[in-house]
Formats: C-alpha cells, sequence, structure tokens
C-alpha cells in the first residue's frame, strides 16, 4: 500500500500507509461516536497532539464522526482562551489515543464521509491576532475541497511527491501541507517539533524523508539561509512559501545557493480563505526590490478598492477584496464581525 504519513517514531524512520491512517483514523471515530452526542449541528472537538501521524489521523477521525476540529498548539493560556470561546465537546489529546481500541472502528467509513455536505463546518481556526484580538475562523469542507486542483498540472504535483509539514496543526499553512500530499495521493513527511525549531535538524530530517515540496514561512526561509553550509535536500523540487510577506533580498540569495531545478513560488493566503488566494512564482531573473502576490488562482475575485469601494487607479493604495468558494463562512460566534467583513 502507498505511504500516506512519513515521521519519525523512537528515533526510527516510519512509514504508514493509506490504509493504516485510514483505519486509525477509523477507531478514533469510532470513540468519539462513543463520547459525544452528535444530533447538534456539527459539534467541535478539540486536537491538542505533538506533531505526528496521530495528528491527520484524528483530523480525519474528527471528519468521519461529522465533527468539526479546533486545533490547540500555543501557550496555555491562549489554549484556555479558545476553549473557553469554542466550548468543544471533546478533547483528543494523548491521553485520550491510549484509551483508544483500535481494534474497533467503523463499520462503514466511506459511508459516513459521504454524508458530509459541502457548506458543513470542517474547522474552527484562530487567527494570530497581529492586526488585533485572535479571531475564530468557520471554514466549511467545501472551503478546502479546491485548494490544490486548481494547481496540479501548474506544479505537476504527482504521486511519487514527499510533502513536508514543517507548520503546526493551528496555522492555516499546515491546511496546505496536508491536503496537497493525503489530495493527491502522496506522502506526507511529518517533521517533528525540534526539526520546526531547528533549520539543521530540519535540513537533516527533509532530506533523510526524501522530500520534494517544502513549505516555510519566508522567516523559516532566512533562518535556513543563515547558515553558512546551508544543504539543500536532493529530492527538492519546489519551495512554497506563505503566511508573510516574501522578502526580495532573501530571493536573491536563495538563486545565489540554490540548484536551479528547484522551483520557488510565493501562495499569498489568509486565515479567513482557508489557505492560499494568490499564486507567484519567481525566477532569477525577476527578482525585483518590492514583494509581490501574484495572481488569483482559478475560483478567486480579487478587487483592490479604495474607501467607497471603487477599484483604485493602477500603483495606488488600496484594501484587498476577496471572492470565491474558498472564502470561509465567517467568524465564530460573532455575528457583528461576519456581517462586517463577509459581504
Amino acid at each position: 500500500d502507498e505511504p500516506a504519513i512519513r515521521c519519525d517514531v523512537d528515533g526510527v524512520l516510519r512509514d504508514t500507509s493509506y490504509c493504516e491512517l485510514n483505519a486509525l483514523a477509523n477507531s478514533i471515530a469510532a470513540s468519539i461516536i462513543a463520547e459525544i452526542d452528535l444530533s447538534a449541528e456539527t459539534p467541535l472537538v478539540a486536537i491538542c497532539l505533538p506533531a505526528g501521524l496521530e495528528q491527520v489521523a484524528s483530523i480525519l477521525g474528527v471528519w468521519k464522526s461529522g465533527c468539526a476540529y479546533v486545533p490547540l498548539d500555543s501557550s496555555s493560556e491562549r489554549e484556555a482562551q479558545i476553549v473557553e470561546l469554542t466550548q468543544p465537546e471533546l478533547l483528543i489529546d494523548s491521553a485520550f489515543l491510549s484509551m483508544i481500541n483500535t481494534s474497533v472502528g467503523i463499520a462503514d467509513s466511506s459511508a459516513l464521509l459521504s454524508k458530509l455536505q459541502p457548506t458543513q463546518l470542517a474547522y474552527v481556526m484562530f487567527t494570530s491576532g497581529s492586526t488585533g484580538t485572535p479571531k475564530g475562523v468557520e471554514v466549511s469542507q467545501q472551503n478546502i475541497a479546491n485548494l490544490i486542483a486548481p494547481l496540479v498540472d501548474n506544479l505537476q504535483l504527482k504521486k511519487n511527491d514527499v510533502w513536508s509539514q514543517t507548520h503546526s496543526l493551528a496555522f492555516g499553512f499546515s491546511v496546505w501541507e496536508i491536503w496537497g500530499a493525503l489530495a493527491t495521493g502522496s506522502c506526507l513527511s511529518i517533521v517533528n517539533d525540534l526539526g520546526r525549531k531547528d533549520p539543521r535538524r530540519r535540513e537533516i530530517i527533509l532530506s533523510e524523508h526524501d522530500v520534494s515540496i517544502l513549505s516555510l514561512t519566508p522567516s523559516g526561509l532566512t533562518q535556513w539561509l543563515a547558515l553558512d553550509d546551508m544543504c539543500v535536500p536532493p529530492n527538492l523540487r519546489l519551495l512554497v512559501l506563505s503566511g508573510e510577506a516574501v522578502v526580495p533580498a532573501r530571493l536573491a540569495e536563495w538563486f545565489s545557493r540554490s540548484p536551479k531545478s528547484v522551483r520557488i513560488i510565493n501562495t499569498y493566503a489568509l486565515t479567513e480563505t482557508a489557505g492560499r488566494v494568490c499564486v507567484q512564482e519567481y525566477t532569477a531573473a525577476d527578482v525585483i526590490e518590492t514583494s509581490v502576490v501574484g495572481r488569483p488562482v482559478a475560483g478567486f475575485e480579487l478587487r483592490l478598492l479604495d474607501e467607497q469601494q471603487q477599484p483604485v487607479p493602477v500603483g495606488e493604495t488600496g484594501e484587498l477584496y476577496i471572492g470565491g468558494a474558498a472564502v470561509a463562512q465567517g467568524y465564530f460566534a460573532d455575528a457583528a464581525l461576519t456581517a462586517v467583513s463577509y459581504t
């Protein structure tokens, strides 16, 4: 069976097949169904686990049970605030997983998944709060269903790719990483928590895992470039940046030190759009002095408007308005802010 997840377990590199991943997800789903009342409209289940196979299996288990997940991976104070606001019906942590019976699953997981509706809530993820108080964003199944498909041909995504997951489950970039791999039948290489903090350790893991598609924030790229003897994984063919503004000087440095065979793109993204909005590919010949976010991906409409919501002239500053199927449903428990922002 094809490998779905690749990660280090007790210091040993382990591959988990799609069949094994599905079986674990079924067991988790069965435990959720046995624990909570599913009569409410899309109950929320919090996930607080270290980076690894169990995180991904828990997401699938939550969806198979008809619920939506709330990722927890931050300070204890922040987690307490999220739990207080969302009031999840259940917490999936290491203690919960230690009690599930992996020999018991659900009879027909495909039938359960087929009952999911496009508008059904998939997860509630909180923004960083960099522009104010953190806000919980409600993302539906249909918001993420078309995240990868429009880019398959352009990025030449194939089943033999190995995608990295270098970001927290509570950061929107992880949605791109996880479903970029699994939606294309590829392998997801999960970098452990130590590797995510240490660029030297991370590049060793990426090489050992044969990663071909690497996702990093521009800050992560800067940390990597700070290594005098930066070593690009031998199988890397695509570097995906997102989450922050791209610094042109770092791009220039990347092209001076990396193999020409590695493509580098920017997927401008927002938590409120379930992932990427624009895509920009950079080449050594067109690195410029300002950060460019690129052109909208199929299915998005982008407009730069002034205070009267009229188009601004070319070269002028305006506010970005985004439309399309991937725009999230709104902000959790904040109808007023949703009404202002989602018009």
